[in-house]
């Protein structure tokens, strides 16, 4: 998730729904700022010319890899977020919520930001090779279906077409199986299964495309396309699920098991997360390069577990409540402008060496040093952003609406 579908803020609490009560989804606001500033810590590294390894060898890799993979929890977060009014349309039968407003809801808040960035990543850098087909794609955020272009111009940006088509994908996913339903209710438990065949489904793929493909630059794209990646918004879209279905679903019932241990949650997000880091640090050497293009890409789903673990713990404990806990929420409010801002500021710094100072390559202090100057010229433009940016276009985009909801004709 990229950092961009903020959990709504319900004014009622203590209301069940599902397995969890309303209003406790201010912690997934607070992982959000987190994640984006773990992501921020870990690409400060490459100011050193260190790059991120994907070889897990010692501490501080271990940690710098983490950070890298704080993507993976963006991505189940949003899976939870904009799937939500969907499957409570899908249990309760009826009408699909109004396309207009989720439309503009979800361009509102991923274009204008991205758009503003995309123009100084353009008049300090350039475009960077990209050719005719592939400019529109990065300016409509759909440069993922282009092979070759997923981590070029604005590297972060990757993550953001992948968001990008998700937003396309939950309504016509959602069409299908409304409309196979013939508008009736459709049981938390068969929706769950649809999920869960699918993530599946996308396991398979991804262990068969590095012995299926010989050419690498192929077999790289097709790691990468959205298919690929939809099984890391499953573990966002299965609490979505349990948070809106009956209690008498089996879902909630293995949800409400979770919720009465979080302690036990906890410990199990944080061995799955280990788990990725050891299945990415598999290193066979090039002849069996296929192999460990297999591993990193079943770590990526290691990571899907235990992150959805960690939202689900979130979800469930009661909301943060501590000295400075604001500014955790400050940071959750402002945690897309972050993550990209500092990714295009990366790509002006790289792109400009002459012009931006760099202070050696190698070791802590240098490090320590690239992450003060990366954070300091983030952050205040991100603050920037929200204030008169962002946050005046998320009220807009919540203004009520007048379109329809999508019925289905059968």
């Amino acid at each position: 998730m990229t950092p961009i579908a903020t959990p709504e803020r319900p004014g009622r609490s203590g209301v069940e729904v599902g397995f969890l009560p309303v209003g406790r989804l201010h912690n997934l606001d607070m992982l959000s700022g987190l994640a984006a500033v773990a992501v921020l810590c870990a690409h400060a590294a490459i100011l050193g010319s260190s790059q991120i390894a994907p070889v897990v060898s010692d501490v501080p890799s271990l940690l710098s890899h983490l950070g890298s993979t704080s993507v993976w929890l963006f991505f189940v977060i949003s899976g939870f977020v904009i799937s939500r009014p969907f499957i409570g349309s899908l249990l309760e039968g009826g009408n699909l919520p109004g396309m207009r407003s989720y439309a503009r809801k979800r361009a509102s808040r991923i274009y204008p930001l991205y758009w503003l960035s995309a123009s100084a990543a353009l008049a300090f850098v350039g475009w960077r090779g990209a050719g005719t087909l592939a400019k529109p794609a990065h300016l409509l955020l759909l440069h993922n279906l282009v092979p070759g272009r997923s981590h070029k111009f604005i590297a972060v940006s990757w993550t953001l077409t992948i968001e990008m088509v998700f937003y396309i994908a939950v309504p016509i996913g959602a069409w299908l199986v409304h409309r196979a339903a013939r508008r009736r209710p459709v049981s938390a438990d068969s929706l769950a299964g649809i999920v869960l065949v699918g993530w599946a489904t996308v396991i398979v793929y991804l262990a068969a495309v590095p012995f299926a493909i010989e050419t690498q630059s192929t077999r790289l794209w097709l790691r990468e396309v959205f298919p690929a990646v939809a099984g890391m918004f499953a573990p966002g879209i299965l609490l979505a699920i349990a948070f809106s279905a009956p209690p008498t679903s089996r879902i909630v019932r293995v949800f409400r098991r979770l919720r009465d241990r979080p302690t036990a949650v906890l410990v199990a997000a944080i061995a799955f997360c280990a788990l990725g880091a050891s299945l990415a640090s598999i290193d066979l050497g090039p002849p069996t390069m296929a192999t460990n293009l297999a591993a990193w890409d079943l770590s990526r789903h290691a990571y899907a577990v235990g992150y959805g673990l960690l939202v689900t713990w979130a979800a469930v404990i009661p909301r943060w409540s501590f000295r400075g806990v604001g500014v955790l929420e400050y940071l959750g409010d402002v945690s897309y402008g972050v993550y990209l801002i500092h990714g295009t500021l990366l790509m002006i710094y790289l792109g400009n060496p002459g012009v931006v100072p760099m202070f050696g390559e190698g070791g802590l202090v240098v490090y320590a040093v690239h992450l003060a100057f990366l954070a300091g010229t983030t952050l205040p433009l991100a603050a920037i952003s929200w204030r008169w940016l962002e946050e005046p276009l998320v009220r807009w985009a919540r203004r009520p609406s007048t379109d329809r909801t999508v019925a289905v004709r059968v």
